[in-house]
């Protein structure tokens, strides 16, 4: 306890002792409780006293942090909705700029260039959001445009305004990496500021693609399935992410730490320093223990690679 909180406690509990006193002293001085001279008063003051010493220090403290949290609370989320609100607009400043330069333009295919469309990349909030394409651009593995249509920036907009928590966090980083794309040089970035009808964000991108003939940037699994039948291409970080992974065939040994129960009762679950899961038959009661295994199979999901495998040699064996 601070030497200074316990300096208030005393000085606190001496007045409302005092106090306590001196009120008790004003209405109670013609009569005297069982008949004990000041016995009332000194009960009253010792309970003032008592009070200002263990009650009254701590509700005032208590409070004033209370303020002191919500005010703060107040100021960051201020803050924070101010810089998103302050990039959201400028996005659509970008987006007006464009609508100028096309004005007189009606029709989608007016104002695409559809030349072109072969190295533009249309970028999914998804995509913004997950941040990876970005730093495959900046590395050189992708050429051409990044385009990121209106509509997707409003959709960015309304995450980093809701009011839910992960919602308003998720639109908000978007919004900050879509900021720090703009100013790398290896892939330029551009706002399509058009009408183009559909249902939802989904079905407009798959739309305007089409009409640009470019690619579609995202790791959302729907637009994934419904950008590949309307025959659009394409590009899921995830999917690179698993071809990029070091190749691991039938019958090779590997050592890995055992850290979970697999959804069979008896498996047990380890992981590669790629994140790959490995499924070891008969590993639940190892579960913490590094053991090595010999590979039996291997599954490819849209959702990455898993490996089964079997323990070759247990622990201190």
């Amino acid at each position: 306890m601070k030497l200074s909180f316990i300096i208030f406690r005393i000085i606190s509990g001496s007045v409302l002792l005092v106090l306590g006193f001196i009120a008790g002293n004003d209405y109670l001085s013609k009569s005297a409780l069982f008949n004990v001279p000041y016995l009332a008063q000194t009960l009253i003051a010792f309970i003032a006293g008592a009070a200002g010493l263990y009650i009254i220090p701590y509700v005032i403290v208590n409070t004033f942090q209370t303020i002191v949290r919500w005010l703060s609370t107040l100021i960051q989320v201020s803050v924070q909705t101010t810089v998103a609100r302050s990039m959201g607009s400028f996005f659509a400043r970008e987006a007006g700029k464009v609508r100028n330069r096309q004005k007189g333009n009606s029709s989608l295919e007016a104002s695409v260039d559809v030349k072109n469309g072969k190295n533009k990349i249309l970028l999914d909030t998804s995509a913004i959001i997950d941040g990876r394409i970005f730093d495959v651009a900046k590395a050189g593995f992708i050429s051409g445009e990044f385009v990121v249509p209106t509509f997707v920036i409003s959709e960015l907009q309304g995450l980093a305004d809701s009011g839910d928590d992960l919602k308003r966090q998720r639109g908000r980083r978007g919004l900050n990496l879509l900021d720090g794309a703009k100013k790398e040089k290896e892939t330029p970035i551009s706002v399509w500021d058009g009408e183009i009808a559909g249902p939802d964000v989904d079905g407009k991108l798959t739309r305007l693609a089409k009409k640009m003939r470019a690619k579609v940037a995202t790791v959302d699994y729907n637009l994934n399935k419904v950008a590949s039948v309307s025959g659009v291409k394409i590009l899921n970080v995830n999917d690179l992410a698993n071809f990029v992974k070091t190749v691991i065939l039938p019958g090779e040994r590997l050592t890995i730490k055992v850290i979970q129960e697999g959804k069979d009762g008896r498996q047990g679950v380890g992981y590669l320093d790629d994140g790959t899961m490995i499924v070891v038959e008969n590993g639940q009661e190892l579960i913490g223990s590094e053991v090595e295994v010999e590979v039996s199979r291997l599954l490819q999901t849209s959702a990455g690679k898993m490996i089964f495998a079997k323990i070759k040699s247990h622990p201190n064996s």
